[in-house]
């Protein structure tokens, strides 16, 4: 960096490329240059001969035939002097020897993922060992079969959805389904549909697991954990807004907005009465203009997104937290506008919102 330091986890050089950059030119022949012998005698010229491309995997040839350009998004490797793109990069492991990875396509990783590291894909991301307090990034699927051991460090984000055997003190957003085989303790989770633990264990102990539609696990908490365990389902998980926070965001809009208006009304009274307007409270009147103009507008997304997020709060009837086996005490479930604090034991229970109400049932 600018003061000299030296990020040895930034060792990577994969060749990412994007569909249709180019990736290799050639240019046409020439009559080629005489040459001259140690004797001074002159050698002729030799044409040059016209180069060919050999062509891979995932390459195609532009129109005239002098560059050859990358089909998909991947990797540009060379292999006999043939040029292919593939869309899968593979490593042993990510630790310094192979440095973070940033890549284009999708990465498999034979071992695991050290600490303070970072892999960052536009595709898939599966992981044969496990992730430490690492940074993941993926605009598909993770997989992890080894698990997450975060240390409270490690943030994990995916458009698709996350599969680990377990996840343990991380951060993790996805879009898609959180499917886990043992537990999730000391997490933060957010998935935009469910959060499914199938496992025997199934346990979610500690720590906030959010999603849009369901929560289906077997253990919620534990009889030798005295913390609070949050459970929260519904649409407004998805959002990213509530009611809450549009009421306060459109009630400071329009502060601004009236405030803005009451200013505009005294360069109005003021430019009658002087028949004009001096040149600093001319400029200040447009710039008000413009800030009326932009107030206005965000208002009426304000509106808008209130409409929504009321018409989403429909749906929190078919949000629920499924538990097969226990809650014990400490858990907290909240849907919509409404919570229920675990004191006792449950065994087996469903928790849904039942005409406004949530409620509770057991077998």
């Amino acid at each position: 960096d600018e003061h000299g330091a030296v990020d040895y986890r930034e060792t990577s050089v994969i060749e990412n490329v994007v569909g249709d950059q180019v990736i290799a030119g050639r240019r046409p022949p020439g009559p080629g240059a005489p040459g001259t012998t140690v004797k001074g005698e002159t050698i002729p010229a030799v044409p040059g001969r016209e180069a060919v491309f050999k062509r891979g995997n995932n390459t195609r040839l532009s129109e005239n035939g002098n560059q050859l350009l990358a089909a998909i998004n991947g990797q540009v490797v060379m292999r006999g002097g043939m040029i292919s793109v593939e869309p899968i990069f593979r490593v042993p492991a990510v630790d310094f020897k192979s440095g973070n990875i940033h890549f284009n396509g999708s990465v498999k990783i034979d071992g695991s993922v050290g600490d303070g590291f970072q892999v960052v894909a536009k595709g898939d991301i599966l992981v044969a060992g496990t992730v430490g307090a690492a940074r993941m990034e993926s605009g598909g699927n993770i997989i992890i079969k080894g698990g997450l051991v975060g240390g409270k460090r490690a943030v994990v984000t995916a458009k698709g959805d996350l599969h680990a055997k377990f996840i343990d003190d991380a951060t993790v957003t996805v879009d898609g389904q959180v499917i886990v085989s043992e537990y999730i303790m000391h997490c933060d989770v957010t998935a935009g549909q469910k959060v499914v633990l199938k496992g025997a264990k199934g346990a979610i102990i500690g720590g906030s697991v959010r999603a849009g539609e369901e929560i289906n696990v077997k253990v919620v908490g534990s009889p030798r954990y005295e913390g609070a365990t949050l459970l929260e389902v519904g649409p407004l998980v998805r959002g990213g807004q509530t009611f809450q926070t549009i009421i306060l965001k459109t009630r400071e809009e329009w502060r601004r907005y009236r405030e803005v208006r009451k200013n505009l009304r005294t360069l109005n009274s003021l430019r009658a009465r002087l028949g004009y307007l001096p040149p600093d409270r001319e400029l200040l009147f447009d710039r008000l203009t413009q800030a009326l103009a932009s107030t206005r507008s965000r208002l009426h997304y304000l509106v808008q997104e209130g409409k929504g997020l009321k018409a989403r709060a429909r749906e929190e009837i078919k949000s629920r937290v499924i538990v097969w086996d226990t809650v014990h005490p400490g858990a907290k479930v909240h849907i919509a506008h409404q919570s229920h604090t675990v004191v006792d034991p449950i065994r087996g229970a469903k928790f849904m919102l039942y005409r406004g109400a949530l409620q509770v049932t057991t077998p």
